[in-house]
């Protein structure tokens, strides 16, 4: 029987090998390298944020005051309308991305709901990856797993391309 894969271990194979030669050639390309003032204009918006959230004054790092019985979101200071964007993400606390959901959204999406919800995918506005749920999120219901395996263990750095030129978020 040998080394057969499934088509979906192919294509989640295939989505790695993009996203580490994209990786790579931010790495090795000085062109594509993005300077410590660039990811400041590129940071967490104070402004564009539910409450509850606190943003350091370089803008790169934020941390949400726990407050019970509310969902809370922030976006970035930059709305992208073409090419591709490579973010960073690093939680730092023990939580250790329990709760937490990476996405993409409209102005127009939400930033706060009461009660425990998903925010980032919440309504047609906005997509989102619920991290330690598996689930993949868009206007208020699961569209699809990521990743396909049942268990897995997120690593501290997590890294989202987003490709405006193909509407994809990986």
């Amino acid at each position: 029987m040998g080394n057969h894969k499934s088509k979906s271990d192919y294509h989640q194979g295939r989505r790695k090998n993009q996203v580490d030669q994209l990786l790579g050639s931010i790495k090795y390309d000085r062109h594509h390298v993005v300077k410590v003032q660039e990811n400041k204009s590129h940071a967490w918006n104070a402004e564009d944020s539910s409450d509850v959230m606190l943003v350091s004054p370089d803008g790169l790092t934020m941390r949400r005051v726990c407050r019970e019985g509310s969902s809370d979101g922030i976006r970035g200071k930059v709305a992208y309308t073409s090419g591709r964007h490579t973010f960073q993400f690093t939680c730092s606390n023990s939580n250790h991305f329990s709760d937490v959901m990476l996405g993409v959204s409209t102005s127009e999406a939400p930033l706060m709901f009461t009660g425990c919800t998903d925010v980032v995918g919440a309504t047609a506005d906005s997509w989102g990856w619920h991290i330690s749920g598996s689930r993949l999120v868009h206007d208020g219901r699961t569209v699809g797993a990521f990743p396909c395996q049942q268990s897995y263990t997120v690593p501290n750095t997590l890294y989202a391309v987003l490709d405006m030129d193909n509407g994809t978020l990986r």
